[in-house]
């Protein structure tokens, strides 16, 4: 009986199975593409929120200027030029995702801060909308979304 040569065995012999069928890749992909499409959409509407909640800060600090401005001149007018330098965006510095505005009324009694989402990364699509905060602390919003929800 003769032998057969040990290379030849190996390279002859049974055969090893090695790496990943196409079905396991496929499978695989599949669960990717299910996470993925509800990850990155809850994702955004968060990255969405932290720039609203940026905005509602900033708001609120003008409010607070806009009333030390009033204790000092016993009105409002011209309170937002003195007080709003620099801070007419949100962030102040970057991509504006919201701009600010200020209506002044009533003879100087009351003020009306307006936060409008723009259209850079997609703020506009915000379920808030529009937010606003006045003179008395009333905040308000334009969007779908309840006001608590939006001023938490």
């Amino acid at each position: 009986m003769t032998s057969i040569p040990i290379q030849m065995r190996q390279r002859y012999g049974p055969r090893r199975v090695r790496g990943f069928t196409l079905i396991e890749l496929m499978i695989v992909v599949a669960i990717i593409a299910i996470l993925s499409a509800i990850a990155y959409p809850s994702y955004q509407e968060q990255v969405r929120k932290g720039r609203r909640a940026d905005a509602m800060a900033q708001m609120l600090t003008l409010a607070q200027a806009y009333e030390r401005f009033y204790t000092s001149n016993n009105s409002y007018i011209n309170g937002w030029a003195a007080i709003s330098v620099g801070q007419t965006q949100a962030p102040t510095q970057g991509t504006a995702f919201y701009q600010l505005t200020s209506v002044e009324a009533g003879g100087g009694r009351s003020f009306l801060i307006t936060a409008t989402p723009q259209a850079a990364a997609r703020q506009n699509e915000d379920r808030c909308g529009v937010l606003t905060i006045d003179q008395a602390g009333r905040k308000t919003k334009s969007g779908a979304a309840g006001v608590d929800e939006c001023w938490r």
